[in-house]
């Protein structure tokens, strides 16, 4: 199951975002996902270690350091659900990772052993 969601922003708000995911790039090779911080979100406890997210954390830290939103909990607890809850977001498409590709017509990476 996936869904894309759209959050309209400032151009001002949109380079911040862009300096931040640049950042996340840059010390790429120390990030690591978090399960023991996704296990505490399912828990409500929060929960960060340093350069380790799950993905709804990650993108509601993004959201939070670029002031798109002003976040109501902590993001080490915010799940997908969470986030789908933010004023002004659009659902802008829901369906299997499969549909995903082909609705924006991106080739699959092929697997190696």
């Amino acid at each position: 199951f996936c869904q894309l969601y759209e959050l309209k922003v400032s151009n001002k708000i949109y380079m911040a975002i862009k300096k931040i995911i640049k950042t996340f790039k840059e010390k790429k090779k120390k990030l690591q996902y978090s399960k023991k911080g996704l296990a505490f979100c399912f828990l409500k406890i929060p929960y960060k270690k340093q350069d380790r997210y799950f993905c709804s954390q990650f993108v509601a830290t993004v959201l939070e350091k670029s002031k798109a939103i002003k976040l109501r909990k902590n993001s080490s607890l915010y799940l997908p659900k969470d986030l789908s809850k933010i004023p002004n977001i659009k659902c802008s498409f829901t369906g299997n990772h499969k549909s995903f590709l082909s609705y924006f017509k991106i080739q699959p990476i092929p697997q190696t052993c």
